[in-house]
C-alpha cells in the first residue's frame, strides 16, 4: 500500500548540497545572503552617518551602516540606507544587488525584479549576481527562468557549484530527472546527485522511483545517512509516518 509522501521538514533536511555555501533559503543556494554574514550575538544597530560628510564618503558610510544593519536582520532600515546612499553616490554599482536581495526576502517582487535588472545591467557577467537572480525566480516557482538564470550563470563561471546545484533543483521541479541527476553529479558526485534527485521524486510524491534513487545512492555510498533515513521512512507502517 502507498504511503503517505514524506513530511515537508524530512525531504528538506535530505537534500544533499554542498557545505560551506551562502543561502537565502534551504534547499535553493543562493550566493546574495551577502557579503557580511551574521555575527554570533547582535550587538544592536550602528549609528547612521553623519549628514556633514562629504557626498562620497557619507554614501560609503551609509553603505556600511547598512550592510550591519541587514546582517542583523533589520531589513527595513538597511533598505532605508541603501536607497539613501544611491543618492548619494548614484555610480556606485553595489547597491542594487543589496537591494534586490533585501526587496526579495520582504516579498517585494517588484522592487526586487527592478533592482536584479538593474544590477545586472552593471555587472552583466557576474555568475554570482545571475545564480541569486535565478533564487528569484525559484522561489516563485518559475521554474524555467530559473533555470534560464542558472544555466547563464554556468556560462560565465563553469565552476559554479551553487549554480550547477539550484540548476539540479529547478530541473528537478520540471520533471526532468535525468537533467537534474547530471546536475547535481557535476558538483556532488553520483551517489549524492542520486540522493537528491530522490529527494525532489520523494516531494512529488513518486515514491517508488524515489526509492530506487535512494537505492543506488547507496549502492554507490553505503555511508550515505539521507538515503538511508528516507529508506526506513519508507519502511515505516503508513499510520506512523
Amino acid at each position: 500500500m502507498k504511503g503517505k509522501p514524506c513530511s515537508i521538514a524530512l525531504c528538506v533536511a535530505g537534500l544533499i548540497v554542498l557545505g560551506g555555501l551562502s543561502g537565502c533559503a534551504a534547499p535553493v543556494l543562493s550566493s546574495a545572503s551577502l557579503a557580511d554574514p551574521a555575527p554570533s550575538e547582535p550587538t544592536g544597530a550602528a549609528s547612521p552617518p553623519a549628514d556633514t560628510l562629504p557626498p562620497k564618503q557619507a554614501a560609503e558610510a551609509c553603505l556600511a551602516t547598512a550592510k550591519e544593519l541587514q546582517a542583523h536582520g533589520d531589513a527595513q532600515e538597511a533598505i532605508l540606507l541603501y536607497e539613501r546612499a544611491r543618492q548619494l553616490n548614484p555610480r556606485d554599482q553595489q547597491v542594487s544587488r543589496f537591494l534586490a536581495v533585501l526587496y526579495d526576502q520582504q516579498g517585494n517582487d517588484t522592487r526586487a525584479l527592478t533592482e536584479y535588472r538593474k544590477a545586472l545591467e552593471l555587472a552583466p557577467h557576474d555568475a554570482d549576481l545571475r545564480n541569486d537572480f535565478g533564487y528569484f525566480y525559484y522561489r516563485r516557482r518559475e521554474w524555467r527562468q530559473a533555470e534560464e538564470e542558472f544555466r547563464k550563470a554556468i556560462a560565465q563561471s563553469p565552476e559554479h557549484e551553487r549554480a550547477w546545484v539550484n540548476l539540479g533543483l529547478a530541473l528537478g521541479e520540471q520533471e526532468r530527472f535525468r537533467e537534474s541527476y547530471e546536475a547535481f553529479a557535476k558538483v556532488l558526485g553520483p551517489a549524492a546527485a542520486h540522493s537528491n534527485v530522490g529527494v525532489i521524486l520523494a516531494a512529488h510524491q513518486r515514491q517508488a522511483e524515489a526509492e530506487a534513487e535512494f537505492k543506488q545512492a547507496l549502492a554507490i555510498r553505503n555511508d550515505l545517512p539521507q538515503p538511508r533515513a528516507f529508506l526506513a521512512h519508507y519502511e515505516q507502517p503508513a499510520n506512523a509516518r
